[in-house]
């Protein structure tokens, strides 16, 4: 086996864990809902506020 070979597999990415298994759809799903809460979360307000803000004054 050449330098450049034996460089080359030791750049890589290891295996994942044994007990690392890969995410479920129910998992993933999970974490995606969440994610979408919290950035509705922080997002929502700050809409409101630039809305009111652009409103003209009466």
């Amino acid at each position: 086996m050449s330098l450049n070979t034996q460089l080359i597999r030791s750049l890589k990415a290891p295996a994942r864990p044994v007990w690392e298994e890969p995410p479920s759809k129910v998992g993933l799903t999970a974490k995606s809902g969440f994610l979408l809460l919290c950035c509705l979360g922080v997002l929502g307000p700050l809409w409101i506020v630039i809305v009111t803000s652009s409103r003209p004054n009466r």
